[in-house]
């Protein structure tokens, strides 16, 4: 007997959650699809839907139908490629829009439709038996689920797993003679597919210690398995103030959180330097990197980009005080709200703790710079 079972998709439980689902849809439709054949009717279960909307609405577009179903243009187009071969729709063009195909059911199509309405009052009530049978409220949970889907889909739930397993690995370094070569080349790599690597960059990418590591500065390496996948540069500037510089993760290992724990540390570093601010160069044409800029709390400047860079850069800063402030500022909301509801009832106690917590969420979290992806 197999060690896994007699039924292998039933054994792997949640691993195979949507495998079963579709197992269970399967079974369901080829149920009501022996149906149809019994009675002679030449149609597909999983055309219904759409036709059903083709019925009531007469003509269609492949994103209203896209839309309505929550069915990609891709299916869209394929069932309605199928029902074409059945004649039971065709496509017409949009009399304002000679470029924009709409789907019609054709009188077959309407006549399929009518025949078969007293089938799908059987299926209607069979269906409904066959949901109270189960025990349980099997519509209103997956309804449930996919409201939480439109929060949060499977794939950004499964990934930002991957990439806090990711970062769990990630080893950051200082500056060593043996990363130098390392700090070039993830250097060089952005700049030659944005821009052209110039006199400046060289001379910087060349003498990273005389550059950097000699005016207070430090530079950080993210090494993954022995590989190092990305740097930052972070170095004084002006008295209280520190420049953030030639950040770089190579493309294989980007949007996975390597910026955002680089940028951590740089930033870590000018604390503990005692700086004020922090401040940095970039391009609007590294949109990627002003997202994350922006979500760490930089801000666009009045102040002129570095006129030594022949591209076009614009200089972003950060406050560190204005970060510590309102930090401070939240903790004594806090202290406050514990002294002025300790007699209070919960029902006030508990709205004002929702409405004082999500305003300092909203102040905070975007100038928290803690946050690993």
């Amino acid at each position: 007997m197999s060690k896994t079972g007699t039924d292998l998709i039933k054994h792997l439980g949640e691993l195979a959650f949507a495998t079963r689902l579709k197992r269970l849809a399967e079974s369901l439709q080829a149920d009501v699809g022996r149906i149809y054949r019994e009675m002679k009717v030449d149609f597909e279960p999983k055309w219904f839907t759409m036709l059903y909307a083709l019925y009531h609405n007469e003509t269609m577009s492949v994103i209203e139908l896209s839309n309505l179903l929550r069915l990609t243009h891709p299916a869209i187009i394929q069932f309605a490629e199928q029902m074409q071969e059945k004649k039971l729709v065709t496509f017409i063009k949009d009399k304002t829009d000679a470029r924009k195909k709409l789907i019609q059911l054709t009188t077959k199509g309407k006549n399929i439709f009518e025949g078969i309405e007293p089938i799908l009052h059987e299926i209607e009530i069979a269906n409904r038996e066959f949901l109270r049978e189960s025990g349980a409220d099997v519509l209103g949970t997956i309804e449930k689920m996919e409201k939480q889907l439109e929060l949060k889909s499977m794939y950004k739930r499964v990934n930002e797993r991957l990439v806090k397993n990711f970062i769990n690995e990630i080893e950051l370094q200082g500056y060593s003679s043996k990363y130098k070569e390392d700090f070039k080349r993830l250097n060089v790599e952005w700049l030659k597919k944005y821009f052209v690597v110039e006199a400046i960059d060289e001379r910087v990418l060349n003498n990273p210690k005389k550059e950097i590591i000699n005016k207070e500065g430090e530079i950080f390496f993210a090494i993954y398995k022995d590989e190092v996948v990305g740097t930052v540069a972070v170095k004084k500037c002006a008295p209280k103030t520190y420049e953030l510089l030639k950040m770089a993760v190579t493309e294989r290992f980007q949007s996975k959180g390597v910026g955002r724990l680089l940028m951590n540390k740089a930033i870590d570093y000018a604390k503990k330097k005692k700086a004020n601010s922090i401040e940095l160069d970039t391009s609007r044409k590294l949109e990627g990197a002003m997202k994350l800029y922006e979500s760490i709390g930089f801000k666009i400047s009045g102040e002129q980009g570095n006129e030594s860079y022949e591209r076009c850069t614009i200089k972003m800063s950060m406050d560190l005080n204005a970060l510590f402030l309102l930090l401070l500022l939240s903790s004594f909301f806090v202290m406050w709200y514990g002294v002025v509801f300790s007699t209070h009832t919960a029902p006030a106690q508990n709205g004002f703790t929702d409405f004082l917590f999500k305003a300092i969420e909203h102040i905070v979290k975007p100038m928290s710079f803690k946050t690993l992806y």
